[in-house]
């Protein structure tokens, strides 16, 4: 992804300038934009790397982790419901995305 840097008058783009264009210009979390080119990835040019590989066995395994302890009949759900009742208040507001944050 390239940095995208806007001139006056753009204060903000986001999404694509027309329906046809493979052309995304995205809005980050942190307020950045950047700019990438929407489409199927070349694996000859960029193939897969062993990098990527790891993160993806890593997401997959910590999804099915949070899918099982979400389980009303698993080992810990009592005790996963009850952390995060108490700490609510001051930190996550769905179960879901407490016990992303904790395994």
């Amino acid at each position: 992804m390239s940095k995208t840097t806007f001139g006056y008058p753009i204060e903000k783009l986001c999404g694509k300038i027309s329906r046809h264009s493979r052309v995304i210009h995205a809005c980050t979390a942190k307020g950045e934009q950047i700019t990438y080119l929407q489409g199927t990835r070349d694996l000859v040019a960029h193939p897969i790397t062993s990098d990527e590989s790891a993160n993806h066995s890593a997401f997959a395994t910590k999804q099915k982790s949070v899918a099982a302890r979400l389980k009303p009949d698993s080992s810990t759900y009592a005790a996963d419901v009850a952390a995060f009742r108490a700490q609510y208040a001051t930190g996550y507001k769905t179960l879901r995305a407490y016990l992303w944050h904790n395994i």
